[in-house]
């Protein structure tokens, strides 16, 4: 669509991320690579001058690497627990991951849904599994029928959570 050609997209990705963190935070930046170089502009207001937090998105033992190699987390989209632990079982992943000494996100998304008012122990179950697999967070959904029973639904699933984590969602 925008004339890109599909090969390549993983360098160009992995480029672009290197340029987004050369440019965060720096009134004057520079960056120079294969497919984005700048130089000579001047960002006006330009962010707080700090580490810029990342996710990665994907659904590829290489988007994982990716993260690993450029960002602070990893978000995958459209894997099921099966597929996820696989690919967090992999020991070379799991050591890296563990090795992060500023920590690493590995955030991830039951489905369907969740009902810890109705469902306590359903739950339950998909905490306990997804942070047996090595969610470090979780991107969760609720069933709701308001915002009220929304907002219900969150403090029922902070509570849970509180239980069996010692911490409170955040």
């Amino acid at each position: 669509m925008l004339g890109a050609p599909f090969a390549g997209r993983g360098r160009r990705a992995d480029e672009a991320i290197e340029a987004i963190r050369a440019a965060f935070g720096v009134r004057v930046p520079s960056f120079s690579g294969d497919h984005y170089s700048f130089a000579d502009v001047v960002v006006e207001p330009c962010g707080t001058p700090r580490q810029l937090q990342i996710w990665v998105g994907g659904r590829t033992r290489r988007s994982l690497r990716r993260a690993l190699d450029l960002a602070d987390g990893w978000i995958p989209f459209g894997l099921g627990e099966a597929e996820l632990s696989t690919l967090l079982d992999d020991p070379e992943l799991r050591e890296r991951i563990a090795g992060r000494t500023a920590g690493f996100d590995v955030v991830l998304a039951p489905e369907p849904p969740l009902d810890p008012l109705a469902e306590p122990s359903v739950a339950r179950s998909t905490l306990r599994t997804f942070q047996a697999i090595g969610a470090t967070g979780l991107n969760l959904r609720f069933r709701h029928e308001s915002r009220a029973h929304y907002v219900e639904q969150l403090e029922a699933m902070s509570a849970l959570c509180a239980e069996e984590t010692g911490e409170e969602i955040r």
